[in-house]
């Protein structure tokens, strides 16, 4: 909903950590949940329609234990 360069997204990893995590985030008045998927890669797609503009895959850096895909976290594009 807003941030860049993964700053903000955080994992959790088990039921007491998600309600404390929760609890704060709610009190910035907007919370976005998913699913955490494993993944070594991720894409960006610029799409219209059934059009793709463009696209972006970016692989998890290998020397950090790092779960996101952000180039400036160390990952290849």
């Amino acid at each position: 909903m807003r941030g860049t360069h993964g700053i903000g997204v955080m994992k959790v990893d088990s039921r007491s950590s998600l309600v404390s995590v929760a609890q704060v985030l709610m009190m910035q008045g907007e919370v976005m949940l998913q699913e955490f998927i494993e993944h070594e890669q991720s894409a960006r797609l610029i799409m219209i329609g059934e059009e793709m503009l463009a696209a972006n895959v970016r692989k998890q850096p290998k020397e950090k234990e790092e779960f996101r895909t952000n180039s400036h976290l160390g990952s290849v594009t």
